[in-house]
């Protein structure tokens, strides 16, 4: 991969290294747009076990150096017809 290319990537507790950046990503990422939405660390990594659950999607963007660019994620709505995208956030 060039330095240039990221890969999008599903987020796992696999990799406790890229679950704690989209944590930290969705803490700065809202942290002026909406600060009381994930202000704490134990927050985020909830929101972030949260889009884990069984139905739900959660993808990552990492780079060549395995720096979380951003993170997409989706919950099925209006039964099973749509896709609500929560979050959504790219690294400022």
């Amino acid at each position: 991969m060039r330095a240039n290319q990221f890969q999008i990537i599903d987020l796992s507790r696999k990799n406790e290294s890229l679950f704690q950046q989209a944590a930290e990503l969705l803490m700065t990422g809202f942290a002026h747009s909406a600060p009381s939405a994930w202000p704490t660390m134990p927050a985020a990594l909830e929101e972030a076990e949260e889009a884990l659950e069984t139905g739900k999607i959660a993808r990552v963007a990492v780079d060549a150096d395995g720096v979380v660019l951003g993170w997409i994620g989706g919950m099925p709505t209006h039964r099973g017809r749509a896709w609500e995208l929560h979050p959504l956030v790219v690294h400022p």
